[in-house]
């Protein structure tokens, strides 16, 4: 469960203790993730839900709402789990899934960055990729590891734009879900989710 809401971050409901981005474009590895880092970055923890109310990720912080009564709760519950499904599913298009495969992927990006940057001559991350990395320009293997960093930044650029459309929807159906006060107003609102269309893509 996400424990801080920092706007900008990647992704921006943070959970303590596992690896993420700063809005600057810093990596926290899970280590360096701590609650006393993220809110010295200035993210807001996820406040405490007054009587008879929840606490839920909107679309720009936390928002209390009402609990429902317990046949709509139900019928929200499990709606909720179907929009986060179909978002872990559009996700798992663009990017393996598994926290040690984001950690991987985060830890290139930055490598990349500073090889595109000129501030990194040498990266035991990018170097292996040398021959193997294909830049899907050409179809042809990245023969040195300017190119590898080309190609990776290049892909994360791409993966924040279409999280960032994933995101949005997933958010803005949750809200709709949550505000709806029946079950019938609950489907017609899972149903109006504007899903964006995410090839499945390589790598």
């Amino acid at each position: 469960m996400a424990t801080h809401y920092l706007s900008g971050a990647r992704p921006e409901y943070l959970t303590a203790g596992r690896a993420c981005r700063l809005p600057g474009g810093t990596a926290l590895t899970a280590s360096g993730a701590t609650a006393a880092r993220l809110e010295a970055e200035g993210a807001t923890p996820r406040p405490a839900p007054g009587d008879g109310q929840t606490i839920e990720r909107g679309p720009a912080g936390w928002v209390a709402l009402d609990l429902p009564p317990e046949e709509l709760a139900d019928v929200r519950a499990e709606a909720l789990d179907r929009v986060q499904g179909q978002a872990e599913t559009l996700r798992a298009r663009v990017a393996s899934p598994g926290d040690g495969q984001a950690m991987s992927y985060l830890s290139k990006a930055t490598h990349a960055a500073e090889v595109i940057a000129g501030t990194r001559t040498a990266s035991g991350l990018l170097e292996p990729l040398v021959g193997v990395e294909v830049d899907p320009a050409t179809g042809q293997p990245c023969a040195t590891l300017t190119e590898v960093a080309a190609v990776i930044v290049a892909a994360q650029a791409q993966w924040e734009a279409l999280e960032g459309q994933i995101d949005a929807a997933r958010r803005a159906g949750r809200i709709a879900i949550l505000a709806a006060t029946d079950a019938a107003a609950v489907q017609a609102a899972e149903a109006a989710i504007a899903w964006p269309d995410i090839p499945a893509l390589p790598g």
